[in-house]
Formats: C-alpha cells, sequence, structure tokens
C-alpha cells in the first residue's frame, strides 16, 4: 500500500496512534519470521513442519475444551440443559420478517480492506458486485432467516495464529487465535444486532464493554472518585484485579443464550444465534501454511458480529449476582465490580472485599471459568490496614500498582508512575510521527501530514484520560511542554531556539 494512500486514513475526530502505528509497519521491509513452537520433547523443534502444524491444530483443540464442572455444580448443569430444551422449542411469537431494506443497509455500511474468511468473499467484492449479487444476497439471507438454516460454509472459519507480543514466541500460550469468519456470515449477524439492538445493550451499568457511549474512561473517573471518596471518610479501602484465563475461549454458549433468553431474546432470533456459534469447522493458519481442520461443537467465536456484545452480556450477568449481595456503597451508589468485557475490577472495604472475592468465585464457577490465581492482583486504595485475599485457596499479591484498562491505577492516589509511563510513550510517538513524515514518499505533504500527526497522535498521547488526572507538577507539565516543542522544531525545521509563541503562530 501506497503511502499516500495510508495518510488518507488519519482521522481528525481520534487518537490515530495506532494507524500511525500501521503505517510505520506498512513502510517498513517485511521480514521473513519462522514459526515455532516450545518442544514437549528437546528433539521436537527440529521436527518436520508437518508435524509442527499438527501441533498447533490440537492446542486449538485442547483451547476450545470447556473447563470441567466444579464439585457441587452439577444440579445447576442439569438445569441449565433444562433450560436450553425449553428455549429451543419455544414458539416465536414476534413473526418479525426480513426486509430488504435491512439487508441493503448492512451491505452500504461495511467495512473495507478487512481479512476474508475461507470463502475468500470480501466486502468490497459484496459492495461492487452489481446489482445481480446484491439481489443474490438478499434473497439468500431472507431464505436463511426464513428456514433457520444456516450454511455449512458460514460455519467454517480460519483461526490466525497471532503472537501477543510477549512472551517467548515458542510458548504457543503466547498466541491468540484470532478467528477470521466469512463476511456474509458476520453480515447475517449485523442483521440480527439491529434488531435485537435494544435487548442487547441491555446490560448494567457496571458493564462498559461492547456498549455504545460507553468507554474505559468512565470506570477511570470512578476508580479516581472511588479513592478521594475513600480518603475523605477514612475508610480502609482494598481491590481486586481478576484475571480470567482464556475467558472468550472457554465461554460456554449455553450460559450466554441463557443470558440472551433472560434479557428478551428468544424464538427466532435466540435459535439463529446459537446455531451461528454451533458446528464448527476451524482451520489454523501460521507462517507454515494451513493446518489441519479442528471441529468445535460449540464455541462463542471472537471475532463475528455478535461475539463482542454477547460475551459482555455473559459476564454482565455477575452483577445480578453482586445485586443480592451486601457491597460497599457511596450515598446511594452500590459499589459492585467494574467490568469491561472480561476485565472485573472489584472494590470494597477492606475487611469485606474478601466477601466480596467469594461471591465472584462462585460466579466463576457457575460459568465454568478460571481465574488466574498468579495474575490477579490486590491494591490497597486507601488505608493502612492489609488483609490477606484468597483467591480457588490461593493468596493473591499485593501489587503497589496494576494497569487496569491501559491505566496504571496506583496506591493512595498517587499517579506517579503513570505520568512517566505517558511520558515515554509521547516521546516514542513523536520520534515515530517525525521518522515517519521525513520519507520522500510524502514529498510536499510532509508539514501538513506532521501537523495532523501531532494534533491526533503527539497530544491525544499525552492527554488521554486527562479528567481522570491528579493535580499535574510542574516537571511534568513542562516534560509535556518540551515534547511538544521539539516536535514542532522537527516538523518545521527551525533552531531549536525559536520561541514558543513564534512555532505556535507558525503551526
Amino acid at each position: 500500500m501506497k503511502i499516500d494512500k495510508i495518510t488518507k486514513n488519519l482521522s481528525e475526530k481520534r487518537n490515530n496512534y495506532n494507524i500511525m502505528w500501521k503505517m510505520k509497519k506498512k513502510s517498513q521491509k517485511k521480514q521473513s519470521s519462522a514459526f515455532s513452537l516450545k518442544a514437549k520433547e528437546e528433539n521436537e523443534l527440529r521436527s518436520p513442519d508437518n508435524i509442527k502444524k499438527k501441533r498447533t491444530s490440537e492446542h486449538y483443540v485442547d483451547l476450545y475444551e470447556p473447563n470441567p464442572v466444579k464439585e457441587g455444580y452439577k444440579r445447576y448443569e442439569e438445569e441449565l440443559e433444562r433450560l436450553i430444551a425449553y428455549c429451543w422449542n419455544a414458539l416465536d411469537e414476534t413473526k418479525e420478517e426480513l426486509m430488504d431494506e435491512e439487508i441493503t443497509e448492512v451491505i452500504n455500511n461495511l467495512e473495507k480492506d478487512k481479512a476474508t474468511g475461507p470463502d475468500g468473499i470480501s466486502n468490497e467484492m459484496i459492495q461492487r458486485g452489481g446489482e445481480s449479487m446484491r439481489n443474490s444476497i438478499i434473497r439468500m439471507m431472507e431464505k436463511i432467516y426464513s428456514t433457520e438454516e444456516i450454511p455449512e460454509e458460514w460455519q467454517t472459519a480460519y483461526i490466525k495464529n497471532t503472537y501477543k507480543g510477549k512472551g517467548s514466541k515458542k510458548l504457543m500460550d503466547n498466541y491468540r487465535g484470532l478467528i477470521l469468519n466469512p463476511h456474509l456470515s458476520k453480515m447475517f449477524e449485523k442483521i440480527i444486532e439491529k434488531k435485537e439492538h435494544e435487548q442487547l445493550q441491555d446490560m448494567s451499568e457496571y458493564q462498559c464493554g461492547a456498549r455504545n457511549g460507553k468507554s474505559a474512561r468512565e470506570h477511570h473517573f470512578t476508580i479516581r472518585t472511588i479513592k478521594e471518596v475513600a480518603k475523605e471518610d477514612k475508610e480502609d479501602i482494598t481491590t481486586v484485579y481478576f484475571d480470567i484465563k482464556k475467558c472468550f475461549d472457554k465461554m460456554r454458549p449455553k450460559e450466554t443464550m441463557k443470558e440472551l433468553w433472560l434479557k428478551g431474546i428468544k424464538g427466532k432470533h435466540w435459535r439463529l444465534i446459537y446455531k451461528l456459534n454451533m458446528d464448527n469447522t476451524l482451520i489454523p493458519i501460521t507462517d507454515l501454511g494451513e493446518c489441519e481442520p479442528i471441529k468445535v461443537k460449540e464455541m462463542i467465536k471472537q471475532g463475528s458480529g455478535l461475539g463482542s456484545v454477547i460475551s459482555a452480556i455473559t459476564i454482565d450477568s455477575l452483577t445480578r449476582i453482586m445485586n443480592k449481595q451486601k457491597t460497599w456503597s457511596i450515598g446511594d451508589i452500590k459499589i459492585n465490580p467494574f467490568l469491561f468485557q472480561d476485565d472485573i475490577f472489584a472494590a470494597n472495604k477492606t475487611k469485606d472485599i474478601q466477601e466480596t472475592v467469594n461471591v465472584i468465585q462462585t460466579f466463576q464457577n457457575l460459568k465454568r471459568l478460571q481465574f488466574h490465581e498468579e495474575k490477579s492482583k490486590k491494591s490497597i486504595l486507601n488505608g493502612k490496614r492489609e488483609e490477606p485475599i484468597y483467591i480457588n485457596l490461593i493468596q493473591i499479591e499485593r501489587a503497589s500498582s496494576h494497569k487496569y484498562l491501559g491505566k496504571l491505577i496506583e496506591e493512595r492516589n498517587i499517579e506517579k508512575e503513570e505520568n512517566k509511563e505517558r511520558i515515554i510513550k509521547a516521546k516514542a510517538a513523536a520520534k515515530d510521527s517525525i521518522n515517519f513524515i521525513n520519507r520522500r514518499e510524502l514529498k510536499n505533504k510532509r508539514v501538513n501530514v506532521g501537523k495532523k500527526l501531532l494534533q491526533t497522535v503527539v497530544i491525544p498521547t499525552l492527554t488521554i484520560g486527562a479528567e481522570t488526572w491528579p493535580q499535574l507538577l510542574g516537571i511534568e507539565k513542562g516534560e509535556m511542554n518540551k515534547i511538544q516543542t521539539q516536535y514542532l522544531n522537527r516538523l518545521l525545521r527551525v533552531p531549536k531556539t525559536t520561541p514558543k509563541c513564534a512555532l505556535k503562530k507558525e503551526n
């Protein structure tokens, strides 16, 4: 892709940090990479590629195997099975039809430059295929909606084996399986999502993941408020950050479908959502090529049209459980655990925090999920009192700071480390931006692109989440101003001694 074409993706209305990173990657020469696995035996790393590919498929078979039923929860499982059987046979009282206009609207709003599934059909092909193709798609969608029979091709997807960016590249646990579903099936899911929009967005105020108009900043701001109130009231407050092992890979569709039923999604739409997540054939793809396909009876597919929102609804069911429990309150507001998809942040008075953890642990057992005891941490937001906290009978460690949804949360309202991290990241963004605009391909567009990168990459990196900051120190303000001044000096190619007022006027 040409540099000129990439720069057109820059938006003046959002933080373009990720866009700038993609531009940087596109402009670099691709290096050949070797796919490797951690060997079960020492000589296995020297084994032929076909054995490595086979082991990749075996990894995903194990990954999508549900966690076992915990002791004492067998009766709950039996009740869940009976409910699901009842839901399958429920009559569709709405008798809703699929209109041509609904399908056309989804086609017109398809995103471009998205990787395709095994069928090779891209969104561009769907949009530019002409009236004949559009009419064929409309007829196909209407028939599937009417008969509730999902095409086999829609249940076949790629798993792109993607390195997470940390840990050994030889360990498969450090790879994420990104599922590339057929775009036609994702289109169909978007149609159902539009029809059931109100029910799918009906989550508690504690869940900010997959919510229209919600963001992580709401949680960050509330956490800051909690710290300030606790300090003012002299309350000992402890928080626990829960880490769920392979949450989306281990989440069971039966639990999700139960929650959708309780939200009021029933009949045809309920059955269609379930069928879209059943009888899956997944083909892992690696640098070595396609691996042996695997079969997964039921799963919530990451990357599907509905996967994100129905997963968030499943985790949000924790709030229903917590509403029956006694939790800490600020005025009339209950401080239930904060949720962002599978990220769980629980705060309570230090003397009561273990009770909160026990309730969340019950949620874990009901949903057949598993908390990562080593990665789950506790912090003291206020006070000096510290109590041991146990998850699954294992005492978790205390962390003086913990990164939650991209923001470093530090104990006792001290944000020094986060400010340092923000400044380091902004310096890196400024350096990458300058290196990028100095490329010959930009020619006369250099200054205009540089100004846009300053406004939409460097400054947002410095100021993101500003509404949650405590008061900045003078030295921190100086560092932030220095980054912007140095950037403008390099962009405009003027001496370092140029007054700031002149730089601002020129910019």
